[in-house]
């Protein structure tokens, strides 16, 4: 997927009707009049992501209130788990709505979310983005675990 940025300018009922033949395309409007409509939620999920059945959690996910995942990664590794970055576009104002509500389904199936919201901060560099975010977050993990 390209982002792409569109300014509109003109006269109130032609944007009206540039509005809503985007809307008939499916083009997320995210701003509108310096309104935001939208915005992206980023978590990572750690775990048996794939055999905890991914695609119950994608459709949990898609059926919260005015949210839907847009990017999906997937990063397999040994022991048959998985690192899973999810972006998630949401209705402006129900960010920490939904991250609670993927915190509960991801508590469910035992899995470990990580979220833009928590202390950790994973910097996008490239393609192998999931690849080095999911090596530092297991790092993290053990550290963890032997400080427990």
């Amino acid at each position: 997927m390209i982002s792409v940025q569109i300014t509109l300018e003109g006269e109130q009922d032609h944007l009206i009707q540039a509005i809503d033949k985007l809307n008939n395309m499916k083009v997320t409007i995210l701003e509108m009049n310096d309104v935001i409509l939208k915005e992206k939620l980023r978590t990572i999920i750690i775990g048996h992501v794939i055999y905890s059945d991914v695609q119950n959690t994608i459709d949990r996910i898609n059926k919260l209130e005015g949210a839907y995942i847009i990017n999906l990664e997937v990063k397999l590794s040994d022991e048959n788990k998985s690192s899973t970055m999810i972006v998630i576009e949401a209705d402006f104002g129900m960010k920490n709505i939904n991250y609670n509500k993927i915190q509960e389904i991801t508590n469910e199936k035992g899995l470990l979310m990580i979220n833009e919201a928590d202390d950790v901060t994973v910097v996008r560099k490239g393609a192998g983005s999931l690849e080095t975010a999911s090596a530092i977050l297991t790092d993290l993990i053990n550290i963890a675990k032997l400080k427990n």
